[in-house]
């Protein structure tokens, strides 16, 4: 994630948000069927791109400005919310996982 900024997603609508003052920066209404009746979309922010997972499809855009760079319908998917690992995800589940069988082996 870009430092000073936030992402927010609502109604098909993505917005970069200063987070000194609260102003919006950008907004972009995604034009994509079923993602822009979405209520909720997962985002994951990796260097100039931003993805957003919603309805069952995969969108693509800008940082700077975003702009539409792809979609992917996932097909065969269905229109679930769709959910994204990354990095930091993964170290959390393997510290948790480690410390339960920490836990389970001194009992």
């Amino acid at each position: 994630m870009k430092k000073g900024y936030l992402y927010i997603f609502s109604r098909g609508k993505v917005a970069k948000i200063n987070k000194k003052n609260g102003e919006i920066v950008w907004e972009t209404k995604l034009e994509v069927s079923m993602v822009k009746n979405a209520i909720v979309a997962n985002i994951q922010v990796d260097g100039d791109k931003i993805f957003i997972g919603a309805s069952g499809k995969l969108v693509c855009i800008k940082e700077s400005d975003g702009s539409l760079i792809w979609v992917n319908d996932l097909k065969g998917w269905g229109y679930n919310y769709v959910m994204f690992a990354n990095q930091s995800q993964t170290d959390a589940e393997t510290a948790s996982i480690a410390a339960a069988a920490a836990v389970a082996a001194s009992a």
